[in-house]
């Protein structure tokens, strides 16, 4: 919930001597506080708690009431009012009421205690008045009883000096007190909702008895002081344009400024279609801003035409924005972030652009919207507007979930909607509902009309009541009444088989996971243990929510196999209660146990998908011949090993997973299935031996992302990366022609699994770990995993709240291996994600592959580009060229169409031409060619900017194309800029293979250092990730672009996504050749027999062409042949992953959960660098510092001898610098010194070596320091 800021707010001098300020720490119910004390006939105003205290002063307040919230107020970072607010309150006599976490911030402020409380309170209590005189509750009240509203782990265990309690809960804790000499108030529960039913009269006798405030707000008081301030604002001879949409807001706010200035109001009508601006644009957020910049846009040529007319600019701008619109559009505070919990941002309020040239005028803006119905009926407007029901959001436009101009949508909703709210009205329903719509859904289900089967869209019917639309419950409809509106919609508008009714309440409940560490159970326990496990869920949960059925109707998932933990669907302050009772010792938070299973609480996030001659590439074969030391070899193909991929599902019919060449049968160790019962659903064989989708998160957090209740792979990406990993040897396949040859998975003879946890790009948290949890006790040796979070984890507190690294963790404990993309944000730096130290994280590199086309330019000039086009131009012909900035339309800016969004070029200045389009501004690429396309080009040149570099990529455009690079770019410019008719030709790409200086870093690869854990060095390996050919879905166009046709079974894409797997193939034949090793000594074995230079023997190269360092590649390029005899390995146990989080500042107890009881920290913990890592990092040398490892012989005895490079102005030595191992197995140890040298600080980040050999095996490990003294 937000709240207005106090500098947002109109002078004080409008607001009388009887303001109550309600001051919001975040509570979901602070509204409910100022709608209450409105019933009442007061002006109230809820700003933010941490507001100036200037601009509270400035308000002039009779009384402030404090806020819930979900914070603790021992918490870090917890909200508070400002310094010098109590003093200020009582200097100008203003009475001051805490509510819940307001009553305890005030107590504590004045020298009480707060303590986390022996039982939590939350839900309808019972309290007892227990002083003989009190103000809050009257005379001779002692001993009575009320029900109330209670929502609090924390609780009041010594008052400030002069406070007394007024009233106790049953259970004893304080739940009133008051200092009526200082006029200070506190209760701790809700009296401003429903289930406390004498709250009402708790706050009227606050306002009335206590603080003397007179009733006195009255509506033609509000009418009166707005023509006030409308009139001293607008010149006598100023003009306003009013944006009139027929609606309640704008209808009275219209009515209400024409009273003020007359006919100097001039109202405008909005109806110039929007469409082409929308097109392609899917997300809702960005349709509000969209519809807020055009809708200013149109109002400024109004404006400009007004001008001419009447020979005077308008200089203002009417909206009926409400109090509702600023609260949802504004930050609460204590998030710590500007919009954290930001509900919407309204078309009237965050959607503005910054440099508009009118200014507003909000008249309605401090007023709920039965208070502006109220000022209606006084301004005499028609009842029929009065009664209108709220337009749900900008137009349509946001009720169409996806891309608005796809299809016939928006005349469906039409259709629909008539149909709906005209049942509404016959039903008399009409008055009694707030709001009722439609909304069409992006998806399209199989149903029956008449006698035949159809394939046709979905739509979901929303109807609501509410007071004032800030808080909403879902209208129950009678059977007969939706049975008749089904069937007349079913019927009666063509394109819809299947209507759903959205009963959801505003706001709605949140998925949270409750992470509880291990099971004490081991992976074969029994149904009875799992069903133990799940009922101690319930009984946890229920302890909160006050009942057993709460708990299991709110719970999505109970994790029981190997992960102890549940998902639920849960309010944020039910989730705060349980996360306030963690015994938490990070940062120095130590808060109070209440209970002991809980590690920690964690709000569900999306995450984001991360996104052949590879092979060959990597030397694994030569010319299609598979050579004698191929690791392929060695590890029998992948024979059983079983490959896990959490990603958007399989398409099964792909031949990359036919089960014609597999031996035997599926290992008896396998316990998944594919459970798919749809229609369509995947289907198991010898090959494809598990596939399952997990969507309860997803459904609840963003429904319109589910395509089905099915694994199978609408998007493409799980396919690709899936036949990456583990697909079988294809012949003969190709996209499109290009990259023709076979296709191969790293692991060709390996099973594998898939599981569905992505939908439509996202991943929500708890469908992730489910899927983890799945696939560690269905028997997966490896886990691939190409997705992971936006960002970075912020802080090392958060480190467990991420579900990759909680799921892999697990992983890891169990002996499997997980592998994950680095992340697409480079080339910056600090944007590797998935960093945990028990995972392989992968950045992404190029091969020796190109798909190369030339550009002619009038002058004769040639410039090499990329592109995978189906399509040529004439090759004799010149075409002419304009860059998109300069062809766009005139209602579009030239900055943002340059980057060519769908709908912004002008089709009369691009027909027939190249379309020079600049590579960036959040647009898809090939999305980028279709609205060059839809403009009627010829054909496109995608250029890039100065960041992007030499790095271009290849894409199946849907028109002639190609990518250049930034200094290609440069020369181009200079060409057009120079001729008055610039012309080009583009010319087919083909296939090239031996591309000198390959690999290098891609330049979308996120890099190093990690900021959360600076100690371990994240990339861990490169892998081929640009331009791979894989299997890939026939359900959509490879380019995923709507309205592109065309399929193919294979596709090329590039990503860290698709490096990923390339690793995941590789481990799964480690683990067929050495079954033996752990995950760690795996990732240790690929690590340090990696390359770091190029096929012509330079280093690797950086997507700029300089020397790529760790920070991009890891350890460098993944090179499988040799990593199956390293010599020496890395190697980590659980327990020094244990060991690890002890040096984060995770304590025995998080730990003993972690690990069922079996592990506690040691005494004397050891610093994070010396993590058995296969690279070294010292983040922080000051003067001197030593690390230590351990090398475990994994091959024949030998003596091995370290030699090393040291970074830049660094010392560098080893001891001992020879180890001598007798026999396989053999651990030894030994320690690097690191000192810096005084006259070469300040370098930042510099990079060394070291290499351990006995001859013929050479162990590398990059070494990293950043000194600082």
């Amino acid at each position: 919930m937000g709240s207005a800021s106090a500098s947002s707010l109109p002078a004080s001098a409008g607001f009388g001597e009887n303001l109550v300020l309600i001051l919001d720490f975040g509570s979901q119910y602070t509204h409910l506080i100022t709608r209450r004390v409105r019933q009442l006939g007061v002006l109230s105003l809820c700003v933010s708690g941490t507001a100036p205290l200037a601009s509270l002063a400035g308000l002039r307040p009779r009384a402030v009431v404090l806020s819930g919230g979900p914070h603790s107020v021992h918490a870090s970072g917890a909200p508070t009012f400002p310094e010098g607010f109590l003093e200020f309150a009582a200097g100008a006599g203003a009475h001051v009421l805490g509510v819940c976490y307001g009553m305890q911030l005030l107590v504590q402020s004045l020298g009480g205690a707060v303590e986390a409380g022996e039982k939590q309170e939350y839900g309808k209590m019972e309290v007892e008045v227990t002083a003989r005189s009190s103000a809050l509750y009257g005379e001779g009240e002692v001993g009575k009883r009320q029900t109330v509203w209670m929502s609090h782990g924390d609780e009041v265990v010594r008052l400030p000096e002069g406070f007394e309690v007024v009233a106790r809960s049953v259970q004893g804790a304080v739940a009133a007190v008051e200092n009526r000499e200082k006029r200070f108030y506190g209760l701790q529960y809700h009296p401003e909702v429903t289930h406390s039913p004498q709250g009402m009269e708790t706050l009227r006798r606050f306002l009335f008895d206590v603080c003397g405030i007179k009733a006195d707000w009255k509506m033609q008081d509000v009418l009166d002081e707005e023509i006030r301030t409308i009139q001293s604002m607008v010149g006598p001879d100023e003009h306003v344009i009013c944006a009139l949409s027929g609606g309640v807001d704008s209808t009275v706010a219209a009515t209400l400024v024409h009273k003020a200035i007359g006919d100097r109001l001039h109202c405008v009508f909005v109806d110039n279609g929007l469409l082409s601006k929308l097109k392609g644009v899917k997300d809702p957020e960005m349709k509000r801003k969209i519809i807020g910049r055009e809708f200013i846009a149109v109002f400024d040529d109004f404006a400009h035409k007004l001008e001419q007319k009447i020979g005077k600019r308008p200089g203002y701008l009417v909206q009926g924005t409400l109090y509702p619109d600023v609260i949802e559009s504004c930050p609460p505070p204590g998030s710590g972030r500007t919009h954290s919990h930001t509900i919407k941002s309204h078309h009237n309020v965050g959607g503005l652009p910054k440099d508009m040239k009118l200014k507003l005028i909000e008249p309605l803006k401090l007023l709920f919207k039965d208070e502006v119905r109220k000022l209606g009926s006084i301004l005499n407007v028609p009842e029929s507007f009065l009664k209108r029901h709220p337009f749900p959001g900008p137009g349509l436009a946001v009720r169409v979930l996806g891309d608005v101009t796809e299809g016939n949508a928006l005349e469906v909703l039409r259709q629909v909607d008539e149909i709906f709210v005209q049942a509404i009205k016959d039903a008399g329903l009409y008055d009694i509902i707030w709001q009722a719509f439609a909304v069409f859904l992006p998806v399209q289900t199989v149903g029956v009309q008449g006698d035949q089967r159809t394939h046709s869209n979905a739509v979901a019917l929303r109807a609501i009541t509410s007071e004032d639309g800030m808080t909403a419950d879902w209208y129950y409809f009678e059977r007969e009444f939706l049975v008749d509106v089904v069937n007349k919609i079913c019927n009666n508008v063509r394109g819809v088989n299947r209507v759903v009714q959205d009963i959801t309440q505003k706001p709605p409940a949140t998925p949270y996971i409750v992470y509880l560490g291990s099971h004490p159970y081991g992976p074969d326990a029994s149904a009875e243990e799992h069903a133990r496990a799940t009922q101690s869920h319930h009984d946890l949960l229920g302890s909160v929510l006050g009942s057993k059925q709460l708990a299991k109707d709110a719970i999505l998932y109970s994790y029981t196999k190997n992960i102890n933990g549940f998902a639920a669907h849960l309010e944020e302050e039910v989730a705060t209660q349980i996360a306030r009772q963690i015994r938490w010792h990070i940062n120095e938070n130590v808060w109070s146990c209440r209970h002991p299973d809980v590690v920690t609480v964690m709000a569900s996030t999306m995450l984001k998908l991360h996104t052949t001659r590879s092979w060959d590439f990597m030397d694994m074969e030569r010319d299609g011949q598979i050579l004698p030391d191929s690791i392929w070899k060695h590890g029998r193909f992948g024979q059983d090993v079983i490959i896990a991929n959490l990603d958007s599902g399989v398409w099964p019919e792909s031949n990359s997973f036919t089960d014609e060449e597999v031996v035997g049968e599926v290992p008896k160790r396998w316990k998944g299935s594919c459970s798919d019962t749809a229609k369509y659903g995947v289907s198991c064989n010898k090959k494809l031996i598990g596939a399952r989708y997990f969507n309860k998160d997803m459904l609840l957090s963003n429904p319109g992302a589910v395509d089905g209740n099915w694994s199978r792979d609408t998007e493409g990406h799980g396919t690709h990366t899936l036949s990456t990993a583990g697909g079988r040897f294809v012949p003969r396949a190709s996209l499109f022609g290009y990259a023709n040859g076979t296709a191969k998975g790293g692991a060709p003879r390996a099973r594998v699994a898939a599981y569905k946890v992505c939908w439509s790009g996202e991943c929500a948290a708890a469908d992730v770990l489910a899927g983890f949890e799945a696939a560690i006790h269905d028997g997966a040796d490896v886990i691939s995993v190409s997705f992971g979070q936006d960002a970075p984890v912020a802080t090392v507190a958060s480190f467990l709240q991420e579900p990759v690294t909680l799921g892999s963790l697990h992983a890891a404990m169990n002996g499997v291996s997980v592998v994950c993309s680095a992340g697409n944000s480079g080339p910056l730096e600090d944007t590797v994600v998935n960093a945990a130290p028990w995972v392989t994280t992968v950045a992404a590199s190029t091969v020796d592959r190109d798909f190369p086309n030339v550009v002619t330019l009038g002058n004769n000039a040639h410039m090499t580009g990329m592109s995978l086009e189906t399509t040529t131009l004439h090759s004799t012909q010149l075409y002419s060229m304009i860059k998109a900035s300069d062809a766009a339309l005139a209602s579009s800016d030239p900055a943002v169409a340059s980057t060519c969004p769908p709908g912004t070029l002008d089709p009369e200045k691009v027909k027939n031409k190249i379309v020079v389009c600049v590579r960036g501004g959040d647009i898809p690429r090939v999305t980028k060619g279709m609205t060059v396309l839809n403009a009627g080009g010829t054909g496109m040149i995608l250029a890039n900017g100065e960041m992007d570099g030499d790095d271009i990529v290849a894409d199946p455009h849907v028109l002639p194309a190609t990518m250049i690079t930034y200094s290609e770019a440069m020369s181009l410019y200079k060409y057009m800029d120079s001729s008055k008719n610039p012309v080009a030709n583009i010319s087919p790409s083909k296939t090239e293979v031996g591309v000198k200086n390959s690999p290098s870093v891609a330049a979308f690869s996120s890099r190093g250092p990690s900021g959360t854990l600076p100690c371990v060095l994240k990339p861990d390996i490169a892998a081929p990730g640009v331009d791979i050919l894989a299997a890939f879905t026939e359900y959509v166009s490879p380019t995923e672009v709507p309205n592109d046709e065309r399929r193919s079974e294979y596709a090329i894409l590039s990503g860290t996504s698709m490096a990923c797997p390339h690793i995941s193939g590789v481990i799964g034949l480690l683990k067929a050749a050495r079954p033996e090793w752990s995950p760690a000594a795996m990732r240790s074995a690929i690590m340090t027999t990696a390359r770091t230079q190029d096929n012509t023997g330079a280093p690797m190269r950086d997507h700029d062409g300089r020397e790529a360092t760790a920070f991009a590649f890891g350890a460098g390029n993944i090179h499988p042949n040799r990593a199956v005899d390293p010599g020496l390995v890395y190697d980590l146990s659980k327990e020094d992953y244990f060991v690890f989080l002890c040096s984060m500042g995770f304590n025995s107890s998080d730990l003993a959960k972690l690990s069922a009881g079996n592990f506690t920290c040691p005494e004397k913990v050891p610093p994070m660098e010396d993590l058995n890592y296969p690279s070294i990092v010292v983040p922080a040398l000051r003067h001197t510092s030593t690390v230590a490892r351990r090398l475990k012989c994994v091959g024949r005895p030998a003596t091995y001898r370290a030699t090393w490079r040291a970074p830049y102005g660094v010392n560098m030595t080893v001891e001992p610098a020879a180890l001598e191992f007798g026999k396989d197995g053999e651990v030894k140890e030994f320690k690097v010194t690191f000192k810096s040298e005084k006259d070469k600080l300040g370098k930042g980040y510099v990079f060394g070596r070291l290499v351990w050999s006995d001859g013929t095996h050479h162990v590398r490990s990059p070494v990293v320091v950043n000194a600082l003294d």
